[in-house]
């Protein structure tokens, strides 16, 4: 199994403030040979009685000086997942879920754009107090 990202437990404890449970982590998904790996599988009761489920993916960008690479490898496996659920006829939510400093200085127009192009779920975790402050998609 992958390791976590270094702010996994933060985004995990944000999500759970505002209401969600983590119900699993590492959730194995495969189609055909491809074999992937989604860090939180969360519900959430709506409206009383129904129950939301979301999947979350969870992005760091450890590496400063690399932000492109790093937009490039979540972006890209944000799609594949997304595929991979469509294939399986799964119809869950999935979100990419990344800190707050990332969002504000990383994400410039360009790539706010591209994830509103592409429809690429996020959630903006401020990681100092563990709360979500932005639900996009």
């Amino acid at each position: 199994m992958p390791s976590f990202d270094q702010c996994h437990d933060q985004i995990m404890r944000a999500l759970e403030k505002s209401g969600w449970r983590i119900t699993d982590q590492q959730v194995l998904m495969k189609v055909g040979r491809r074999r992937v790996f989604i860090d939180l599988h969360a519900t959430h009761a709506a409206n009383g009685s129904r129950e939301e489920i979301i999947l979350v993916e969870v992005k760091c960008f450890p590496e400063l000086q690399n932000t492109a690479q790093e937009i490039y490898t979540a972006v890209g496996q944000y799609i594949i997942y997304r595929a991979m659920l469509q294939e399986l006829e799964l119809d869950i939510p999935l979100y990419l879920s990344v800190p707050e400093a990332i969002f504000n200085t990383v994400f410039d127009r360009p790539v706010q754009r591209a994830i509103r192009q592409s429809q690429i779920k996020v959630i903006v975790v401020n990681l100092d107090e563990e709360k979500i402050v932005q639900w996009n998609g």
